[in-house]
């Protein structure tokens, strides 16, 4: 404590005696405000550099292994990636795709994020050697990880034999001091 002008004391919060204690302070609170601004314009610029890879993806090339097959008839099946699962099930007929679905994400996201701030799935149309003919987004969404559901029915371009999932999304997390930060995952197995 120190002596006011007035005679009374003045409680001074001031444990190292420097004199810049509420600078100090007033540095912290705009820390957090601060940090949370870059993540999400960096968020935006991620958001916005991946959105423009769709732009480039028609003619792109997608690997065998990445690619499922869609012949003529009924099928069900389950792609997987790091992030999650989809649970597909589909009909061709011709040039017409019934495509439904169910996203699960794994324990890599819901274990280590409390959420999402964004979610998009697409599939890339493909034709037999693996060339990108086209590209359809299927869904959106965003807060919690509770399975997500998708129900399409599309036209396919011309020459389609195969298709590929491709995924991008921003994970909330959260520290025991309730800030949080964001972090993107993805999949894009579309190359030149």
């Amino acid at each position: 404590m120190i002596p006011g002008g007035d005679g009374k004391e003045v409680i001074r919060n001031d444990p190292d005696g420097s004199g810049f204690e509420g600078l100090k302070m007033g540095i912290a609170r705009l820390a957090k405000p601060c940090v949370r601004l870059i993540c999400v314009l960096c968020t935006i610029l991620l958001v916005a550099a991946c959105g423009g890879m769709s732009a480039f993806s028609e003619g792109g090339l997608v690997s065998e292994e990445n690619s499922l097959s869609i012949p003529d008839g009924q099928r069900n099946g389950r792609w997987n990636a790091r992030e999650l699962g989809v649970d597909y099930r589909y009909g061709r007929e011709g040039q017409n795709l019934y495509l439904e679905g169910t996203v699960t994400f794994s324990r890599v996201l819901t274990y280590n994020f409390s959420g999402l701030q964004s979610f998009q799935l697409a599939v890339a149309f493909l034709d037999a050697n693996g060339r990108v003919l086209a590209m359809q987004g299927l869904m959106t969404d965003r807060g919690d990880f509770d399975p997500a559901t998708f129900q399409k029915t599309l036209a396919l371009p011309p020459g389609t034999m195969s298709m590929a999932f491709t995924f991008q999304g921003v994970a909330l997390s959260s520290d025991s001091l309730g800030s949080g930060g964001l972090s993107s995952f993805w999949w894009y197995p579309i190359h030149r």
